[in-house]
């Protein structure tokens, strides 16, 4: 279940809190943009949100209309109760409610996606139900079982001709008819993440086993196509195509619920023509789960790492920003206040880094205070004043902001090599002034010998 997301753009990004209000934060500025709290029936916890486009509804008055968008950022917000909330963001307020009590929905929501006219919403409860309704009415379409197990999570098809559930095993259903037209199994346990490529071509799903699994999605063949690892379980996906028409790599990124970002590079063409050549095609029979896959886990080729201590940045929410991939865009800081920044990923040829760090003690204070650094003072260490800035972070900006802060015991052990030196310097001092105040008195040695 999805309780924070990013929009489409990377431009706004919304979270559920602890006390079942959604804050909507415009990420330029840092600030919070629209918050709602739901009343009266839909008081309850809520459980899921997803980002959405809406058509304009045409009751905007006559002088607004030619200034009003023809499509509205919306957020679809789900509840224990089996109730669901249209929040437009254009207007800032709620647009439509659908299911709850006296609906025959009153599962609790697991998951909710709207197709890409904006028209149908889509939902997933715990009394195994998938159901469509109607975004202008509000009105139940038409509803069906997804079998034994509830789904956990649910994708629409770019094409709104296909529709997508998950609990440990995967459906993908015909709307038309809606029927389930292919079985795709693989994991151990519950799906907590899914996502398309950008072609459609392939189906990547992440579970709570730690595995992530690419698919395609043509043919009939249930068996994945490769299989990616993590030491944590995965609970966000993002996926890119190479911008190079020589580039025939895609580039996978997943959010581990450690905090940690891991970017994977691989060719799926390849693994593809792997497939095919290897038993499953000659038997035509997937294997099940149990069975060994041909291929290995593939290693990330890059990590973004949350770090230790107070510099830790638990990262909550991260994709990739713009076509060419060179920035990774996160979430962290607190759920009441977080921030947002840029991680550079790419060197200067372009190639993934293999380790980028997120943690300074610099960059772990501006988080806690809602501020962001500006690159260029980054070095210094010093802290914006006012508003919120978006941060570019790359290997080379942070890395040696963390050895230039000194971690606290390097502190402790110069401190105290300072203060060494200082003792040494104050008893050569007082020594040498007892000495003149000595040979002052005629107490010194000269004065010893007149005597004998």
């Amino acid at each position: 279940m999805a309780t924070v997301a990013f929009d489409s753009t990377g431009e706004s990004y919304a979270n559920i809190t602890s006390d079942s209000r959604v804050k909507i934060w415009d990420v330029a500025s840092g600030a919070a943009s629209h918050e709602y709290s739901p009343t009266g029936k839909l008081a309850s916890e809520l459980t899921c949100l997803a980002w959405g486009k809406v058509p304009a509804s045409g009751t905007a008055s006559a002088t607004k209309k030619k200034k009003a968008k023809q499509v509205h950022d919306v957020v679809a917000i789900g509840n224990i109760v089996g109730s669901v909330m249209l929040w437009d963001c254009s207007r800032g307020e709620l647009r439509q409610t659908f299911g709850g009590e006296g609906s025959g929905h009153t599962g609790k929501v697991h998951d909710i996606a709207l197709n890409a006219s904006g028209t149908l919403l889509y939902t997933v409860t715990a009394d195994c139900q998938v159901t469509c309704w109607n975004v202008s009415t509000g009105a139940l379409s038409w509803r069906t079982s997804v079998g034994k197990n509830a789904a956990t999570r649910l994708l629409v098809h770019g094409d709104d001709d296909e529709i997508v559930t998950a609990s440990t095993a995967i459906k993908m259903w015909d709307v038309s008819t809606r029927t389930s037209t292919r079985k795709l199994r693989g994991h151990a346990a519950a799906v907590i993440s899914i996502t398309y490529s950008a072609d459609h071509k392939y189906l990547i799903s992440a579970s709570q086993d730690r595995f992530i699994l690419v698919w395609q999605t043509a043919g009939d063949s249930s068996d994945p196509l490769l299989t990616l690892t993590l030491d944590a379980t995965p609970i966000q996906l993002s996926m890119r195509e190479g911008t190079d028409e020589n580039d025939d790599k895609s580039e996978l990124l997943a959010l581990s619920e450690a905090g940690a970002v891991a970017i994977w590079r691989f060719n799926p063409t390849m693994h593809q023509d792997t497939k095919i050549k290897g038993s499953a095609k000659k038997s035509n029979k997937s294997s099940p789960a149990s069975t060994p896959r041909d291929v290995r886990p593939l290693t990330p080729n890059c990590y973004i790492m949350p770090g230790k201590g107070k510099g830790r940045v638990h990262v909550c929410a991260a994709r990739f920003q713009g076509e060419d991939g060179e920035n990774v865009q996160v979430c962290g800081g607190s759920p009441a206040l977080p921030a947002f920044l840029l991680v550079k990923v790419r060197d200067a040829k372009g190639a993934l880094l293999d380790k980028v760090s997120l943690a300074s003690e610099a960059t772990a204070g501006a988080l806690s205070k809602g501020l962001l650094l500006q690159q260029e003072e980054s070095s210094k260490g010093k802290k914006t004043k006012g508003a919120k800035e978006t941060q570019l972070l790359s290997a080379a900006d942070t890395l040696p902001l963390n050895s230039a802060l000194h971690p606290p015991s390097q502190k402790k052990k110069r401190n105290k090599e300072e203060d060494d030196d200082s003792d040494t310097g104050s008893t050569a001092d007082m020594d040498q002034t007892l000495e003149a105040k000595v040979k002052a008195l005629g107490l010194d040695g000269g004065a010893s010998g007149g005597v004998g």
